[in-house]
């Protein structure tokens, strides 16, 4: 990750903390910590649903953003995209994906930090590398990501 986007994230991750705000970072962020992937194109943010109308206001404050309909495989209640510091960023709420069993649902709780890490003094927490494997398996195109996890997991048993 590079320093404007490691420096955004902090920048936004100190208002949501300082909000109070349930969230957590996922998608590369998490592969790139584990130093499975160096590539990182956006900030993937998972935010509580009770707390999406207040991320809407805090983010339209200082970026620019549109909220998404839910299309496809996607059945995301809440879904923004924003450019804050030329940095595209994700945000989600009850983050959902149809697939050919039903419809997976992210659950959004203090299970699901797997580590907080600090960015410019700031608590960033992390979304696990397992989770991402499973949302990863579902969403078509990521089979090279879904393959990354899986040596990564398989690595680790030895």
């Amino acid at each position: 990750m590079n320093k404007l986007m490691s420096d955004t994230l902090s920048y936004i991750g100190d208002i949501l903390n300082k909000e109070k705000i349930s969230w957590i970072v996922g998608g590369s962020i998490v592969l790139n910590y584990y130093g499975l992937t160096e590539i990182v194109n956006d900030i993937d943010l998972i935010v509580d649903i009770k707390d999406f109308e207040k991320v809407k206001s805090i983010l339209s404050s200082i970026g620019d953003f549109k909220e998404l309909p839910k299309k496809g495989i996607y059945k995301t209640e809440g879904y923004i995209k924003c450019k804050i510091n030329r940095v595209d960023i994700d945000i989600m709420s009850n983050f959902k994906i149809k697939h050919e069993r039903g419809v997976f649902e992210y659950i959004l709780d203090q299970n699901s930090i797997s580590k907080v890490i600090e960015i410019n003094n700031v608590e960033i927490p992390l979304g696990s590398l397992e989770d991402w494997y499973e949302i990863y398996k579902l969403i078509p195109g990521r089979e090279e990501k879904v393959q990354l996890l899986k040596e990564y997991f398989s690595g680790k048993d030895n």
